[in-house]
């Protein structure tokens, strides 16, 4: 998960510009309240956005597949390893990405009961 979450930010930053932000957002959500299904009836969205450069259009379905970047130098495996990871252990990630020049990266993962451990 730590790697996951490296990943993550280390994109957001890098689409970073001048005076740039990066936020990060953590909610607990019901069944009711998920746009994505995961495992277990409760579960937690962890939201990391920025200000920077947006996705385009075009690019959005492309991100989390291997090799595919955009960024000088990059492997293109940062993104589908993050997938790869949070979708072992039973979560959901994608991306929104639009003209108000904000991205969000939203993982939600299961939540069992303390001390409960997912595999």
């Amino acid at each position: 998960m730590k790697q996951a979450f490296l990943n993550i930010l280390m994109n957001a930053l890098d689409a970073l510009e001048k005076d740039g932000k990066i936020g990060v957002a953590v909610r607990s959500l019901t069944a009711e309240r998920r746009k994505h299904d995961v495992l277990g009836e409760e579960a937690v969205e962890i939201e990391v956005s920025n200000n920077g450069k947006p996705i385009p259009p075009g690019d959005i379905d492309k991100i989390f597949m291997p090799f595919f970047t955009t960024r000088e130098g990059g492997t293109g495996l940062g993104l589908p390893i993050v997938h790869r990871i949070i979708e072992g252990h039973g979560g959901d990630v994608w991306v929104e990405s639009g003209h108000d020049q904000r991205t969000s990266f939203h993982v939600v993962l299961p939540v069992g009961p303390a001390g409960e451990e997912r595999r």
